[in-house]
């Protein structure tokens, strides 16, 4: 009996182990190549083996041929373990390709963000009721044998040093390549947005939610892009579901530890609208939790707009 369990957990891990090798890698695979047909070859031949297997589990007198389907099974999952190995170092090769190229070019990097934030700052769009008219610059040099996922990281590297225009071009890439991939369409929203293209940026935090009704950064940047064109009511709105939402999943104190954006949000949408003393609620909220400056500051401002109107 003891034989035959053992057998069963081999055919169990023979499956998973094909699930999760097609799951984790399909999206940097090219299925046309050498190697992708290797893979599907390997692949077939496990799924033979265990059925063939499962046909002779019930029948003691099959041991040899059991066996040897066995012994066949452990190597292909073998082979299967290799040819993930190959591949991670293969990323791992053109990240450390990645690495050095940007290490070489750190100071035209450095330059080049200062002189985007500068420009940035130059030409922030003041007009609150549409989005203003942008071109982008010419394509930063962007490897698109990278998977989907390593693109949209770079893509947001290049975000978080406001360098805004090359993340939306990386991020464009990303999701030719994945069009499914969440981590890259919430990271065109984030760019567009900063880039003043707030209609766009409103599609992108949409198609978020399409696919994750409660993503908390798509929420955010909705309440973002709405507040931005003066839309006080539906960015209150959304910046209240986002409070809301984290609020219910990891309680007050916790939310307001993680710094969440969208409280923020909520509280200067509901000071353009006018809601003073709701704003202040929510500030004061906050800061039973956590003496934030900038939250402090704003407390300060609603209570002195709060002490003129009275």
């Amino acid at each position: 009996m003891r034989v035959w369990l053992i057998l069963l957990v081999l055919i169990t891990s023979s499956v998973v182990l094909t699930t999760n090798l097609r799951a984790n890698e399909d999206s940097a695979v090219d299925h046309d190549s050498p190697k992708a047909q290797l893979d599907g070859s390997i692949d077939q031949e496990m799924k033979q083996l265990i059925e063939r297997l499962s046909a002779l589990l019930n029948d003691p007198a099959n041991a040899d041929q059991i066996r040897q389907y066995a012994t066949q099974l452990h190597e292909l999952q073998n082979q299967a373990y290799e040819s993930r190995i190959a591949r991670i170092e293969g990323s791992l090769a053109e990240l450390r390709s990645q690495l050095k190229k940007r290490r070489d070019n750190s100071k035209q990097e450095i330059e080049q963000w200062i002189k985007q934030m500068i420009a940035d700052q130059k030409t922030s769009p003041k007009d609150k009721g549409k989005s203003p008219e942008w071109k982008p610059n010419a394509n930063p040099e962007i490897d698109d044998t990278l998977p989907a996922a390593v693109i949209a990281g770079n893509g947001w590297q290049r975000w978080m040093k406001q360098d805004y225009s090359s993340a939306y071009q990386h991020f464009l890439v990303a999701l030719k390549k994945d069009p499914e991939l969440t981590l890259a369409r919430n990271g065109l929203g984030w760019s567009q947005f900063h880039l003043g293209m707030w209609d766009e940026a409103e599609i992108a935090f949409k198609k978020v939610l399409d696919a994750e009704l409660d993503h908390g950064g798509a929420i955010n940047g909705l309440g973002q892009a709405y507040l931005a064109r003066g839309n006080t009511e539906e960015a209150i709105k959304w910046f209240r579901t986002g409070v809301d939402n984290q609020i219910e999943e990891s309680g007050e104190k916790a939310t307001v530890q993680m710094g969440l954006s969208a409280w923020f949000g909520l509280v200067q949408a509901l000071d353009q609208q006018g809601d003073t003393d709701e704003a202040i609620d929510w500030a004061e909220r906050w800061l039973q939790h956590d003496n934030n400056a900038m939250m402090q500051r704003l407390l300060e401002q609603l209570r002195r707009k709060q002490s003129q109107a009275d």
